[in-house]
């Protein structure tokens, strides 16, 4: 299964940094080569503080318990939005399952 797997992700959503456009890829020797020939021609390179960034954020392990508390945050201003708009007359709110950050 290894041969045939390929892992394309970004820093933005797991570890909070929207806008830095930084992303990594992971998998067989063939497919990065392949990959990298078609990311030479179609993109530059992200900047030297983007990557320092990077390295700082893996550093975390999994996301950190500073993304953690920025979803509970997220999830509670979400909850206060929800509830309040069930008593607000003349606001209909539809509850969502999933959320974009």
């Amino acid at each position: 299964m290894w041969e045939r797997t390929l892992v394309v992700n970004g820093f933005s959503k797991a570890f909070a940094m929207t806008g830095w456009r930084l992303g990594y890829l992971a998998g067989p020797p063939h497919f990065e080569q392949a990959c990298g020939k078609i990311q030479s021609q179609a993109t530059s390179g992200a900047s030297s503080i983007s990557q320092k960034a990077g390295v700082a954020a893996l550093g975390l392990g999994y996301a950190g318990e500073a993304v953690s508390v920025y979803l509970r945050q997220f999830h509670f201003q979400d909850t206060v939005i929800s509830q309040a708009s069930t008593v607000t007359v003349g606001v209909r709110m539809f509850v969502v399952t999933a959320l974009f950050y």
